[in-house]
């Protein structure tokens, strides 16, 4: 519906006044743009997410033990992100283990086994810490072996 972002009252003319006024009104509406521009964003990507999501779980429902599952997961994980690429990490407690899913860059999914305490994924595994890195490489968690065998080199994660 419509509304009313600002009003201005003139009693008298004093154009210092007047401009103030103005500015305060005009600041008013510019600012009301702004957080609905800023809702507007929230709610497209909310949407998107929700799209992907939703393709996520009809891929899966339609899935048999003969589809690469991982292979849907790591697709769908990556184009909500906008990544280039993508890894899937179960872990295996009982063998103190984590196994990753990487797409290689022929487009196959490959796997790879590891110890809990290796690499980055390794310590979010034991520890249950998320990690927001923009630059992998210094991190001395990083396993520069896992860039070596994906034939890819991680950026940030």
């Amino acid at each position: 519906g419509k509304g009313i972002l600002g009003a201005l009252t003139v009693s008298s003319y004093d154009p210092d006044l007047i401009e103030k006024h103005v500015l305060a009104v005009l600041g008013g509406v510019i600012g009301s743009v702004f957080r609905v521009k800023s809702l507007f964003k929230k709610a497209v990507f909310q949407q998107k997410k929700s799209t992907v999501l939703h393709g996520l779980a009809d891929y899966l429902c339609e899935s048999d033990m003969n589809t690469n599952v991982s292979a849907g997961i790591l697709n769908t994980a990556r184009e909500l992100v906008g990544a280039e690429r993508a890894t899937l990490y179960t872990i295996t407690p009982e063998r103190n283990e984590f196994t990753a899913y990487f797409e290689h860059e022929n487009g196959e999914t490959n796997t790879l086994q590891m110890p809990i305490n290796t690499d980055i994924a390794g310590y979010i595994a034991a520890t249950g810490v998320g990690l927001t890195l923009s630059d992998a490489q210094t991190d001395p968690r990083f396993d520069h072996h896992i860039d070596h065998l994906t034939n890819y080199k991680t950026k940030n994660l």
